[in-house]
């Protein structure tokens, strides 16, 4: 004990900090990235100092990579003199050799930050926000924060104090995406999409291909790696007193009374807690919750590798064949577990089957996340083995939930008494909801001192519905938007067409009967101003499907969204349902002179004019 409690307090040594940087960072990039560019939060305070110090010594040892370094130094505005100060921790580092930006949180004006009563909430996503927006940037994948392992008792205890449980008593967890940054394109799960590769084919007309509308599924994004999260804050104090580094104290940081973090911390670190609540114990929580967490995700994900499905990103449609029966499942030693025994152990099996239910759910929903407890319907009917037998819900053929609706059916010829097919989709959407689904992409703003020039213009990348990430490029794009294209939609549309692009368009949008579920896709619309004052919408394009009307020169990126697929990968995709001419010319030539300096892919190979 007593060598435990010496270890606490002592400099962190070189060695011990490398090991966990470098396994930390290889969660991060690919073994073949030659270069790695990270950021680095500092505050100023003793715990950001001690990152930066053992960062730098690091990167001066570190023989594999070609290192580069980006410190950020956050001005967050909140009272009076942080803007010296964080002009002042800006320079120390610039001094101590590192690349450093200094970046400021906007609060909205006649707001004084300290008074508002979610502060700490605000003042964390702002900063998040504003962290990865800097690492987009400066196309930074890693961003080092210097959570300690202090930091993580209060984690756990102040998720106590808010009434969390079970898997929320983790804590922090190593690695992990940045939060508050959903929809932010290189900052969350997007920023290098896969491609998807065309698929081509012969015809008696002549040599076709599929035109890949959708042309990536996103990956990438920021990572927030916490070296520190093993090591004190007593230990990070040593390391700076040892190799004289100065720090900056917050005194903000020492008001009890300004959030419910700071009375937390002061409670900790004065030990005015039981011993039950002491950093010691409440780490064995936090630790035994995420190997708990651990061991379950690695069943589900063995599950969800025996299942059986397709997914077709084009109409963001998930076709499941087979889902593994969990009556063969087999215990520990391979023998399969009797009848009585499942019912037994149906709680258990619920648990899991609900978690892979989750998972298949993932890849079609619009949301960030989906709620177990919104679950226990879809699971009854999906695995009808693990349900009630009394249960009124089982001759149900059809759930909505998390924005997604899920329907059974068979195949012609078979029986509904053999195990049925589901296909999961999103939920229809109404006329009266068009609008709260409508966006206006941002134009992208260039830099003609950097060289960054366009013929065209060109938008920011937009998630729209939480599942296409969409980029426009032409002219005048500031009279188009992107909305729901729904079944009504559907015919007036392809009146617009010629009559052979009607065919395979309307043969792609009927992929399923009716009966099941109508597809919720984006629309590009023109918006267009009448002498009278009205305004007129068109559409004018199905970016997802790689279509647009013959008079119509509007241009596009499209990439699905970043899902887990697991080993099979794009191997569990469908081909594109579309088919192209190939004598129809490229809709965007890659151009190698586009001087943004970033490479992107072709929307597609092919177009309807």
């Amino acid at each position: 004990m007593r060598t435990s409690v010496s270890l606490l307090t002592q400099p962190i040594r070189y060695r011990d900090f490398a090991n966990v940087l470098r396994s930390q960072l290889n969660l991060v990039w690919r073994p073949s990235s030659p270069t790695r560019h990270l950021g680095l939060a500092v505050s100023g305070g003793v715990d950001s100092m001690a990152l930066a110090t053992l960062y730098q010594e690091y990167a001066a040892k570190e023989r594999y990579f070609e290192l580069k370094c980006t410190a950020f130094v956050l001005d967050h505005g909140a009272r009076k003199g942080s803007t010296e100060e964080a002009r002042q921790v800006a320079a120390y580092l610039i001094s101590k050799g590192l690349d450093t930006k200094l970046l400021t949180l906007t609060w909205p004006q006649n707001v004084v930050p300290c008074e508002l009563p979610n502060f700490e909430t605000q003042a964390r996503r702002l900063r998040y926000q504003v962290l990865a927006n800097a690492c987009s940037r400066h196309y930074i994948r890693a961003l080092l924060l210097a959570h300690h392992r202090d930091d993580q008792a209060e984690t756990v205890l102040t998720r106590l104090t808010n009434g969390y449980n079970g898997n929320g008593l983790r804590g922090m967890v190593p690695v992990s995406d940045v939060p508050y940054c959903e929809g932010i394109y290189g900052a969350y799960q997007s920023g290098q999409p896969t491609d998807i590769e065309p698929q081509t084919g012969g015809s008696a007309a002549g040599t076709y291909r599929r035109a890949i509308a959708v042309s990536g599924i996103e990956s990438g994004g920021v990572k927030i790696c916490r070296p520190l999260l093993s090591f004190s804050k007593d230990q990070l104090i040593a390391t700076c007193k040892e190799r004289g580094i100065r720090w900056f104290e917050d005194e903000t940081n020492q008001d009890r009374t300004l959030t419910v973090r700071n009375a937390v911390r002061h409670l900790i670190r004065t030990d005015a807690l039981p011993s039950a609540l002491r950093t010691k114990s409440l780490l064995a929580v936090a630790a035994k919750v995420d190997g708990r967490v651990q061991t379950r995700e690695g069943r589900v994900d063995t599950v969800f590798e025996n299942s059986e499905y397709r997914l077709d990103v084009q109409t963001g449609r998930l076709v499941i064949q087979r889902l593994p029966s969990l009556r063969s499942s087999f215990d520990a030693h391979g023998h399969q577990l009797r009848a009585e025994l499942i019912d037994a152990r149906k709680g258990y099996l619920r648990h899991n089957a609900i978690r892979l239910l989750r998972r298949l759910i993932s890849l079609v929903t619009p949301l960030v996340s989906v709620s177990l407890k919104d679950l226990e319907r879809p699971l009854d009917l999906m695995f009808p083995e693990l349900a009630d037998e009394e249960s009124d819900l089982l001759h149900q053929k059809s759930w909505t939930v998390a924005g997604v609706m899920g329907t059974k059916f068979w195949d012609r010829g078979v029986s509904e008494d053999s195990a049925p097919q589901w296909v999961l989709g999103r939920q229809p959407l109404s006329p009266a909801h068009r609008e709260m689904y409508t966006l206006k992409p941002p134009l992208e703003k260039l830099n003609p001192a950097k060289g960054q020039i366009s013929q065209l213009q060109r938008s920011e990348y937009v998630l729209w519905d939480g599942r296409y990430w969409i980029r426009l490029m032409g002219q005048g794009l500031d009279r188009y938007e992107i909305q729901p294209f729904i079944l009504r939609d559907r015919e007036a549309y392809l009146r617009k067409l010629p009559e052979p692009r009607q065919k395979w368009l309307a043969e792609a949008l009927r992929s399923y009967p009716k009966a099941m579920i109508p597809m919720v896709l984006p629309a590009i619309v023109k918006v267009s101003g009448q002498a009278d004052g009205q305004e007129t919408r068109e559409i004018v394009a199905l970016p997802t499907l790689g279509s647009r009307l013959p008079t119509e020169s509007i241009r596009w990126y499209c990439h699905y969204k970043h899902i887990d697929l697991g080993h099979r990968g794009v191997d569990a995709l469908d081909p594109p349902s579309v088919l192209a001419p190939s004598r129809i010319s490229p809709l965007w030539e890659n151009n190698s002179t586009e001087t943004s300096g970033v490479n992107y892919s072709p929307i597609f190979k092919g177009n309807d004019s």
